[in-house]
């Protein structure tokens, strides 16, 4: 595999960094030198993709990793200390179960920190999902000691993990035995809303951690007859609740390599309807070629519509899907109870202090890269509000 004379360069400015990456031993487990070397084909593969969309400077990068960290705040600050001197931006949590990261950076960045992982992770299939953007993807870098997702199980025993080409096979060739086979969307239900494999149940949850196996209809009295097959945006979720299916007797339990995200990428959009949500500043991705129809539906008035409001009650913060006809209608909120709310973030402040387009996109993307976050949990009461805008425009 051939690098080309940029990468070349890129490789050799990054020679300190792997230098200090090597003098430190895994967190995992023991490491050697040939598992090391083992990863030169990942890690050229890395340097070597093809040419991306050269007006978008910038990438989203997602991945997990499921294993066995000894010094959690020596990982956390290996991580923090790197990313920060690359001017990266997103989440990173680590804890004794793993790491579970969303960060976006300038392309050459995200190369180097990809490099960073592998030699970090010797004797890990790491798979790296993500997307060039034409701008960072979240508002600042947060690398902290935090589960990987909110809930606890023993990760010793998980589902099996089918290649995205394996899962389409099996959507498309159901097993021909007396199996009940179910499709199982480890999500929320605002995430099923807006797009979702067919046949999959929608998850009757706004939690991941209030998901259980009751609330899709499995019990004792079906698990010996039923085939699981579940899916999340990466992967991560999935790992946990396939342990958690498995301890409570459930034996078929299959999961979705990478999640839709590598499926996006290996496969398209073959047996999926509708977006992705996401979780950096676009809210939705397209999978595939985003080809397939919008099936979201504005919370108002039920038009199709797959932009992503918060309410603007903080009391509520409602995740929902709402036009731009409904949105203007309803100042931001959910439902009468909400707009009327003391508690209610200035909408309109923003809106005629930023410019209608920067406001709204505010408020349905969250900021720009070190941006002030208008969705945090600020307000103004009601009879302050005129007095702001009309100081504003004196």
């Amino acid at each position: 595999m051939l690098i080309n004379v940029k990468n070349a360069k890129l490789l050799e400015n990054a020679n300190s960094m792997i230098a200090a990456v090597a003098a430190v031993s895994s967190p995992s487990s023991s490491s050697n030198s040939t598992e090391v070397a083992s990863q030169s084909n990942l890690i050229l593969r890395d340097f070597a993709q093809k040419p991306g969309n050269e007006e978008k400077n910038y990438q989203i990068l997602d991945f997990y990793i499921v294993t066995k960290i000894e010094n959690v705040n020596k990982e956390v600050a290996l991580h923090k200390e790197f990313l920060t001197l690359k001017k990266a931006v997103g989440r990173v949590y680590i804890c004794a179960d793993g790491i579970n990261a969303q960060i976006s950076a300038r392309k050459s960045a995200i190369k180097e920190y990809k490099l960073f992982v592998r030699l970090r992770f010797p004797n890990h299939n790491i798979i790296f999902t993500g997307e060039e953007v034409n701008e960072n993807g979240f508002p600042k870098l947060k690398v902290k000691a935090k589960n990987l997702v909110p809930a606890q199980v023993d990760l010793s025993v998980r589902g099996k993990h089918l290649s995205p080409q394996e899962w389409l096979d099996k959507l498309s060739n159901p097993p021909q035995n007396k199996k009940k086979t179910v499709i199982l969307d480890v999500r929320n239900s605002y995430e099923w809303d807006l797009g979702h494999f067919q046949g999959a149940l929608r998850p009757p949850v706004q939690y991941f951690h209030e998901t259980t196996a009751e609330c899709f209809g499995l019990s004792e009295k079906n698990k010996e007859d039923t085939e699981i097959m579940m899916y999340c945006t990466g992967g991560i979720r999935c790992e946990y609740f396939s342990a958690y299916l498995i301890s409570k007797g459930f034996n078929d339990v299959y999961q979705l390599e990478g999640g839709v995200q590598n499926y996006s990428e290996t496969i398209g959009n073959a047996k999926w309807d509708g977006k992705l949500f996401v979780f950096d500043r676009r809210n939705t991705a397209p999978v595939g070629d985003g080809s397939s129809p919008v099936i979201a539906k504005c919370f108002h008035c039920e038009k199709p519509s797959e932009i992503v409001r918060n309410c603007c009650n903080v009391r509520c913060n409602k995740i929902h899907f709402c036009c731009d006809g409904c949105w203007e209608e309803k100042e931001g909120c959910c439902c009468v109870a909400c707009r009327d709310s003391e508690t209610v973030r200035p909408y309109q402040l923003f809106v005629e202090r930023e410019g209608q387009q920067d406001g709204r996109m505010r408020y349905e993307q969250g900021p720009p890269p070190f941006g002030e976050d208008v969705n945090k949990k600020k307000f103004v009461k009601k009879n302050e509000k005129a007095k702001i805008l009309e100081e504003q425009t004196i």
